[in-house]
């Protein structure tokens, strides 16, 4: 009955902490025997959040962002000979591990110290704090778009309150993720320019009120202009909010957080845990599994985007930074399709080794392309192009791009936006997509709202190319379109899980979500 205690909120036990400035400690201890009086700082346990949620450990990366987002995005693939995954190409369910490491780890490792920060930092709390209190509203909300986005109708309203919480609607969830959010940057905006309690705890801000309103805000944009078409939602009036506010206005401001190279464990060192720890084409050794996807290569490769370099490496014997040595791997082939590895193209060199590389969540590059979109949808035309231009700038600098490359680009067609308005905004959405890049959660997202921005390949299992997943919770190979509900969940909360089945639709991956419909 080990998953009951994803639903109990529990007390952390910090004992002789006193700083968490030396790297990630691993703050996974025994809530069941915990006692507050122990708790002396909270700075501990906002490193704690902040490492699990932003820079979660392999095993989660590796399921959720890779297999299940990044290559549900057409970013990455794991289709080529010596594959680790030859019988698991299609785009399926089939594997549960793969699909509840998305929803078991993130609640297991998150819930619990983010409701004892909450009722810490209240007002009453023993630590009571507004403005810290509002960080940690902001560090949940981002938690919640992330399963909402991954899965639907998910508990929030009893999430932490009860053993066995209702589900709400994800109409429910995104309305009060935006009321959160509004809440936070208005006590933000009247707090001091440093939250002095969580300074030592922040990895990534250090206690910066503005940069944390920023980071609030753009995700409050994000979901108001993913929610934008969908019924029963408050999304215009965040658009509206949100612009009257900071946004990330440099890449300095990006949410992301390094990997922590003290952190021997390399299940606790996400990218570099993946691509590095364990063996790769590029050492010579068995591959582990991932390449490129066809799809972005040959994106980059037609529109001349020199990104391609920043992103990929040639194939073997190939050379740097001419486009006909890059190739990426279809998604969901066949095993008789593959190709060899040495054919494709392996990420960046960082990624694969570099222990500092970083996890990112949201993007100065994002932050300027939502603008674009909410100044389009005005009709404000030319505000929409100077976000957009900015937009594709931030992200060449973010991956390096040579300046003299990133300025041929910003002349061409594909960095202008079109006349016509529903293009205009593929096109925003295509860069959102691009600018996502190693985030394949949100990449994800953005494909499925913009209905596979006219890029997503046909996969037709008729033409002897992919994959069947027929008769699986799979999506038979279209694009998926949400994670089915673990087994877990079925298992012990099962009336809940039902009604929102009942409400939302069959638990399948081709079950749209309610923004996505």
């Amino acid at each position: 009955m080990k998953n009951i205690k994803l639903y109990i909120p529990i007390f952390i036990l910090i004992m002789g902490l006193v700083s968490c400035t030396d790297g990630f400690e691993d703050l996974n201890t025994d809530g069941n025997n915990a006692n507050e009086q122990n708790i002396t700082s909270i700075n501990p346990l906002i490193g704690h959040v902040q490492r699990h949620i932003f820079a979660p450990d392999r095993y989660s990366s590796w399921r959720g962002n890779l297999i299940m987002g990044a290559r549900s995005a057409e970013q990455f693939s794991f289709g080529f000979t010596g594959t680790w995954f030859p019988d698991g190409a299609g785009l399926d369910g089939g594997n549960a591990g793969w699909n509840d490491a998305s929803w078991d780890q993130p609640i297991d490792r998150n819930l619990g110290t983010l409701n004892k920060l909450n009722d810490l930092t209240a007002s009453g709390g023993r630590f009571e704090d507004a403005g810290a209190n509002a960080v940690v509203k902001i560090m949940k909300s981002f938690l919640v778009q992330r399963l909402t986005d991954q899965f639907g109708d998910i508990p929030f309203s009893e999430l932490g309150s009860a053993n066995f919480p209702k589900y709400d609607s994800q109409a429910e969830v995104y309305n009060g993720v935006m009321n959160d959010l509004t809440d936070a940057i208005s006590t933000l905006g009247s707090s001091s320019a440093v939250v002095e309690s969580i300074s030592q705890g922040d990895y990534m801000f250090a206690g910066d009120t503005e940069k944390w309103i920023a980071a609030a805000n753009t995700l409050r944009l994000r979901m108001a202009l993913r929610s934008s078409n969908a019924s029963g939602n408050n999304a215009q009036a965040n658009i509206d909010l949100s612009l009257n506010e900071s946004f990330i206005n440099d890449n300095s401001g990006n949410v992301q957080l390094a990997q922590d190279p003290a952190q021997t464990d390399p299940v606790g060192n996400s990218w570099y845990g993946i691509w590095n720890t364990w063996l790769n084409t590029e050492t010579g050794g068995t591959p582990a599994g991932w390449v490129l996807a066809e799809t972005l290569v040959e994106k980059l490769k037609s529109d001349n985007d020199p990104r391609l370099f920043a992103f990929a490496q040639p194939i073997k014997g190939g050379t740097a930074g001419d486009p006909n040595s890059y190739a990426g791997s279809k998604v969901a082939a066949l095993s008789t399709t593959y190709i060899s590895a040495d054919e494709l193209s392996l990420p960046l060199s960082p990624m694969l080794n570099d222990a500092n590389f970083p996890i990112i969540e949201m993007t100065y590059a994002e932050a300027e392309l939502l603008q674009a979109e909410a100044q389009l949808l005005k009709n404000n035309v030319g505000q929409a192009q100077t976000h957009f231009t900015n937009g594709i700038n931030a992200s060449m600098a973010q991956w390096n791009v040579d300046p003299a490359l990133a300025t041929d680009f910003s002349t061409s067609a594909a960095a202008t936006l079109s006349s016509d308005v529903n293009e205009a905004r593929n096109q925003i959405g295509v860069q959102r997509w691009i600018a996502a890049y190693t985030n394949g959660r949100e990449a994800w997202s953005v494909m499925r709202r913009f209905k596979g921005l006219n890029i997503y390949p046909d996969k037709t299992f008729g033409n002897n190319i992919w994959a069947s997943t027929a008769g699986t919770v799979g999506s038979d190979n279209k694009l998926p379109q949400r994670l089915v509900y673990p087994q877990s969940e079925l298992t012990l909360n099962s009336s809940n899980v039902n009604e929102a089945i009942d409400r939302q639709g069959e638990d399948k991956m081709s079950t749209a979500l309610w923004w996505a419909k």
